[in-house]
């Protein structure tokens, strides 16, 4: 974001205001933003553990469902700017119990949400940091009005288990500052207890149907500067590189137990197959030398025109001492211009399942592919979204694996752990920022 700078450590504002990058009502998502509710589907949310958030959608408008929990995002953030419209109803009601909801940023810290309209404005009034800091000015709407919140946070600093910088809040209400770079001294109300990892946004249901729309975040100071570098806060988090930037170390060739002689490129800190186009007799597919069961990975990949490649998981031991390479595949595909089934598409689940809602940055920029496998769940995300989620382990997935090319491989796709493999194809492909964490 060009116009923040950094100080000490610590998230500040440029001499261009945050009110200059735009607040308020109806505000566009920013170009490099991950939209949270565009007014369609709750695909980027979860009623926690993992369960489907089921609150009501009608008319583009995100309703509080009463029986149904609070919301989260799926996602965990750590920096971030985050934009969030929301509407309080009308109640008889007094005190707590007047359009009661609550942004909590990291499960941890909460900005209220609360028919305050002309009160005098208290520390769990609307726009409080919840019973920490009143809001500095009383900017609330009627109840029936559409409000926004444009909030601007800076995680907590640690070293270890110990934290050495506080949380930091910057929060416009309809346009106007009402928290202005505020310290954070600890963890709000019933917020979670802090802590080194990231956090995910959660939406409140506190008894009152509060509505929302139009909800984006754009994560900041994700990736250290210099690819293939891990920050700090990743670390904490439990990631580890699976590519350095500059050796082979962690990689073997799917035919032998060395790395391709020729086919494969490290330079500037990519990993290339076919470097400059086709490679005669083909340069084949490369593979970790661990295996995975659970897991979280994270590959930044550049495709050229035309360009196909995959990211394979649970590539089965067995079959690979046999010479054969067989695993699930996240798939990547240039489409422009191309016919494809939906099942062959980018981010799909090669052959078994369609992705929801892809859109890839355009062929030769980067663009970030994750995938998540914990106890048979299975998603597939693109630059930040969910697109794709299900259950390697389910009667639905055999269903697919039967009408797939792998209808007569036995454990396609069910076994406990295996390989993660790129796939060589003829057109040039990169990768960089290859990481991985246990989950």
């Amino acid at each position: 974001m060009k116009n923040f700078a950094f100080a000490a450590g610590m998230l500040v504002l440029a001499a261009a205001s945050y009110a200059a990058i735009g607040t308020g009502l109806g505000l566009e998502p920013a170009e490099d933003a991950i939209v949270l509710f565009d007014g369609t589907d709750l695909s980027q949310w979860t009623a926690g553990d993992n369960r489907p958030a089921q609150w009501n959608i009608a008319d583009g408008i995100l309703e509080v469902a009463l029986d149904k929990g609070s919301i989260q995002t799926r996602r965990d953030f750590r920096d971030f700017r985050l934009h969030v419209e929301f509407n309080v109803p009308l109640t008889n009601a007094t005190g707590q119990g007047r359009g009661n909801s609550g942004v909590y940023i990291q499960k941890r810290y909460e900005v209220q949400i609360l028919d305050s309209y002309g009160l005098e404005s208290k520390h769990q009034d609307c726009g409080a940091i919840y019973l920490t800091k009143a809001p500095d000015k009383n900017v609330c709407k009627k109840p029936g009005e559409w409000q926004s919140y444009d909030i601007l946070f800076t995680a907590a600093k640690w070293q270890g288990n110990k934290k050495v910088e506080n949380a930091r809040i910057t929060v416009y209400q309809n346009g106007i500052l009402i928290h202005d770079h505020f310290e954070i001294p600890n963890k709000t109300g019933g917020g979670s207890p802090e802590a080194p990892s990231a956090g995910p946004i959660l939406l409140q249901n506190h008894g009152n149907k509060v509505r929302f729309r139009n909800i984006w975040i754009v994560p900041l100071n994700e990736t250290a500067d210099t690819p293939n570098v891990l920050t700090d806060a990743e670390k904490a988090d439990g990631w580890k590189l699976l590519f350095d930037g500059k050796t082979s170390a962690g990689w073997r060739s799917t035919r032998s137990d060395r790395f391709p002689e020729r086919g494969w490129v490290i330079r500037d800190g990519m990993i290339i197959v076919n470097p400059g186009g086709s490679t005669q007799g083909g340069a084949g597919d490369i593979v970790t030398l661990d295996q995975y069961a659970n897991f979280e990975l994270q590959v930044d990949f550049r495709l050229s025109p035309g360009g196909n490649s995959g990211i394979k998981y649970f590539v089965m031991p067995e079959l690979l001492q046999k010479g054969t390479v067989l695993g699930v595949e996240y798939q990547l595909y240039d489409t422009a211009g191309r016919e494809v089934s939906a099942n062959t598409s980018l981010g799909a689940a090669y052959e078994l399942f369609a992705p929801n809602g892809v859109h890839p940055k355009p062929v030769g920029q980067w663009n970030t592919a994750g995938i998540v496998s914990k106890n048979g769940k299975v998603q597939h995300w693109l630059n930040g979204r969910l697109v794709l989620e299900f259950d390697r382990l389910s009667d639905a997935f055999q269903q697919a694996k039967a009408k797939s090319k792998f209808k007569d491989v036995d454990q396609f796709g069910t076994i406990e752990k295996g390989f993660i493999l790129l796939q060589d194809h003829p057109k040039e492909t990169a990768f960089r920022n290859i990481k991985i964490r246990l989950l």
